[in-house]
């Protein structure tokens, strides 16, 4: 099992000149899973400069179609060694198998499910002869290549345009001057053939082929060789398929002979007059309808590759999860939000360390007898204290702090308790100086009227 970018390849679904297509399944997070098809390159073409652009331009044309009746390109993978396209994967047939089965079985096909599949071919070609670019320009685009090969019908009784690969855009990256010639020989137009300029009249040609071998049940400008088809398209008038084909009414003999006029100018101007011209001429079949009939000719390859899609569906689900890398964090994130962690802690450890101070200055304020020491001598000090390192004394100016005397030797008024006596003391007053104290402090009590001994406040 092949892998390009993140698609995994399983099963070929068909293989052409240039390139193949391939059942693939994409897986994403959270569960999601598609299955897809994959158109790839051929290997020995992927690296040829001419092809990449052809494959590119179908990619870039793609895209710009908006429509139920052309399978959308979803996707481009584009490498040195590798170039794919992405696109829906559609449960179908190619008209071609179709017909070829129908042949096989003698089972003509009836012209309202003929029509009904040259209806929705011919309104996803009317889409894109209508698309116009990211600038709001018409591409002009011409597809060049309608066959039955280039058109899916699904089980679901739609019938899809595929394959821009050689369409004709207005600015695409490979040039096609007058003169070439692309596309398959038996389905080409007159002008086209003669390798003049080409316009959405050559696509009209090449979808009245398609449905008069549909109705007929038979080529009709097939021969032994591609010169020799080509011949007949510029030289035999085609039949009318009444003449061959049963069921055929005469309005819908004149919408498909006026669509394979050799003079352009008497063609239908636009797909989408000449689907408007075969609804009117007959009932077409409902999307039901063609999905029966569908069924009847080549169930057994819907059931096939149904089988073969459930099969890569069972292998896909035994496969791990992919992995869905976490966004990386910066390194100037990661270190930004260090350093503000660790300023956060500096400023606290500082914040602890000044506070823790403060209380130590105001311990010794205390014990000191009423020196109280300036907050910028204290924190000071707390910065020069350590081993072999003498604090920092006060500055020589500082005003002198006088002590207060707080009536020490005046009795306590009588009625007043001890507790009430040391309420009236100011708070955080400067104890009197160690000399007078041992003075007023002999004895350091007095006796109140009642009798008792009441302990000097500063001599306690």
């Amino acid at each position: 099992m092949a892998t390009v970018d993140r698609y995994a390849l399983h099963g070929e679904i068909a293989s052409g000149g240039t390139a193949s297509v391939y059942f693939a399944r994409v897986r994403g997070s959270g569960g999601f899973s598609r299955v897809v098809a994959v158109k790839r390159l051929h290997a020995e073409l992927a690296k040829d400069a001419q092809f990449r652009a052809m494959l590119l331009d179908e990619a870039r044309v793609a895209a710009r179609i908006r429509h139920p009746n052309v399978v959308p390109v979803i996707d481009v993978v584009d490498r040195a060694d590798e170039l794919c396209l992405v696109m829906e994967y559609v449960a179908g047939i190619s008209l071609s198998r179709l017909r070829r089965d129908a042949i096989e079985r003698a089972e003509p096909v009836s012209p309202a499910v003929a029509v009904a599949i040259a209806v929705d071919v011919l309104r996803g070609l009317h889409a894109a002869h209508e698309a116009a670019g990211a600038d709001g320009e018409p591409l002009r685009l011409v597809h060049r290549d309608v066959s039955p090969q280039n058109v899916i019908v699904g089980a679901d009784g739609i019938a899809r345009v595929v394959d821009f690969g050689i369409a004709k855009a207005v600015g695409s990256a490979q040039t096609t001057t007058v003169g070439d010639v692309k596309g398959k020989a038996a389905y080409m137009a007159p002008e086209q053939l003669r390798g003049e300029a080409v316009d959405r009249r050559c696509d009209v040609f090449a979808a009245g082929i398609v449905l008069w071998e549909l109705l007929c049940s038979k080529r009709l400008f097939a021969a032994d060789s591609p010169p020799a088809s080509m011949m007949r398209i510029l030289e035999v008038d085609p039949e009318a398929p009444s003449a061959l084909a049963a069921g055929v009414p005469p309005a819908l003999d004149a919408a498909i002979l006026r669509s394979l006029s050799r003079d352009r100018d008497k063609r239908f101007a636009t797909a989408e007059a000449m689907a408007d011209a075969l609804q009117a001429a007959i009932v077409v079949a409902t999307p039901r309808a063609v999905a029966t009939w569908v069924e009847e000719m080549s169930g057994d390859v819907l059931r096939a590759r149904a089988a073969e899609v459930a099969a890569i569906e069972a292998i896909e689900a035994t496969l791990p999860a992919p992995v869905v890398a976490e966004p990386p964090v910066t390194t100037r994130r990661s270190a930004s939000w260090r350093l503000r962690l660790l300023g956060g802690l500096a400023v606290a450890a500082l914040a602890t360390l000044a506070a823790r101070s403060a209380l130590r200055g105001r311990d010794r304020t205390v014990e000191s007898g009423g020196r109280a020491t300036p907050p910028s001598a204290s924190v000071e000090s707390v910065r020069s204290s350590g081993p072999g390192v003498t604090p920092t004394p006060p500055p020589a100016n500082d005003p002198p702090v006088t002590p207060v005397d707080v009536g020490a030797d005046k009795p306590a008024a009588a009625g007043t308790s001890p507790a009430a006596a040391r309420s009236r003391m100011p708070s955080r007053t400067p104890a009197p100086a160690r000399t007078a104290k041992s003075d007023r402090c002999s004895p350091p009590y007095v006796v109140d009227a009642k009798g008792i001994h009441v302990m000097k406040p500063e001599c306690l």
